[in-house]
């Protein structure tokens, strides 16, 4: 299309345009055309088309007559980010993947362009419920995103696409992971409060559901759980410190609340023997590094465990790399030599605290007495 045809298109949008205030953004659109300001333009178009002016046709009919007249002019990403103002607004999936494929013939020279725009084709396939061409499209995206430095928007486009893909996979691991990559490439602020909510419920239920995920104190500081604060489902916030501490009377108390979600009723043993694990983590923090000696009475008392299957779970516990020690089979005692460092909470912090303020203490006795009795050692 030349120079003359798009002027004119964009002449004809103006006097034809009823709404004063889009007849002067219209004219705005052709100035800095006319001017070749393609960055101050790109800006512009993206705003424009980012307002409830137009019908689908009418997209179209922007794209063909003026956008693919500046699509070599301006930046690569600048031009898939315009294509996805489009394409959200069109509900014909089919369409929307023609269309991207489309534009991603004409960035394959920018490797951020190419993830955006490839995100965008994967997303539209989720939109379809075709997962297999979901999963090839991250599989080949993956290797592209670790060539871009540093963390950008497309990040978190790429992590929001792959959170989605696990979860309708009902892959919860996969799911927490992805879902922090991409709170950890936007601003909560640009989230809505009922897309915070959602995510905050869904993080938290995969990180519950998760059979490998014993560390949940990175959710519990992250500021999304706050989405949950003085809702109907503020009780999920009180599962996961439940969980975070081993705490058995909790989480029974709060059965009428976990009994009402499919999910988690339905994974009711699962839930049980993780939150043992979490007691036992839990009740070897509390023992002093020196002397992690438990008893299986002990143990069966705090975990809520039968003392026939304690040996499992401690066995359980060094299988998933909670913990690291001995069981002595004759004592019937766990004698434990290190535990999995986690994000503590606050009252695990002031316990910690305290563990290193004894600590301290004690080293100053014996520094104390090495003085008393051995004065030319310090020296």
């Amino acid at each position: 299309m030349n120079t003359t045809n798009t002027i004119n298109f964009l002449e004809k949008k103006r006097l034809n345009c009823h709404d004063a205030e889009i007849a002067d953004r219209w004219q705005k659109l052709q100035d800095l055309y006319v001017k070749r300001l393609w960055h101050q333009l790109t800006l512009e178009l993206n705003s424009f088309l980012n307002s409830d002016f137009s019908s689908r046709e009418e997209l179209l009919e922007i794209y063909q007559q003026f956008i693919s007249d500046i699509e070599l002019r301006i930046s690569p990403l600048s031009l898939v980010e315009i294509s996805l103002c489009i394409v959200k607004r069109i509900t014909d999936v089919e369409y929307s993947i023609h269309l991207l494929e489309g534009v991603l013939e004409k960035v394959s020279k920018d490797v951020e362009s190419i993830v955006l725009c490839k995100t965008a084709i994967g997303r539209a396939h989720l939109a379809r419920n075709d997962l297999h061409s979901v999963k090839k499209i991250i599989d080949e995206t993956m290797a592209l995103l670790n060539e871009i430095e540093g963390v950008t928007p497309v990040h978190a486009q790429f992590y929001d696409l792959c959170s989605r893909y696990c979860k309708l996979q009902g892959d919860f691991s996969g799911y927490f992971a992805d879902a922090l990559r991409f709170l950890g490439c936007v601003d909560l602020k640009d989230i809505a409060l009922s897309e915070q909510q959602e995510k905050a419920r869904d993080l938290s239920i995969s990180a519950l559901l998760a059979k490998n995920l014993f560390n949940l104190g990175e959710l519990l500081v992250h500021p999304i759980l706050r989405s949950l604060r003085a809702t109907n489902d503020e009780w999920i916030i009180q599962m996961l410190l439940a969980f975070n501490k081993g705490d058995h009377d909790s989480f029974e108390n709060l059965k009428p609340y976990w009994k009402e979600h499919i999910e988690l009723a339905e994974n009711e043993s699962s839930l049980r023997e993780k939150l043992a694990l979490f007691g036992l983590v839990e009740l070897t923090f509390h023992k002093p590094a020196n002397n992690r000696i438990l008893s299986f009475k002990e143990i069966s008392h705090f975990t809520k465990t039968s003392l026939d299957s304690v040996e499992m779970l401690v066995m359980k516990a060094f299988a998933h790399g909670l913990l690291e020690g001995k069981i002595n089979q004759v004592l019937e005692r766990a004698e434990m030599t290190w535990v999995l460092p986690r994000v503590l909470d606050l009252s695990q912090l002031a316990e910690l605290r305290e563990q290193i303020s004894n600590w301290s203490d004690k080293v100053r006795k014996t520094i104390s007495n090495i003085k008393e009795r051995s004065p030319e050692i310090i020296c």
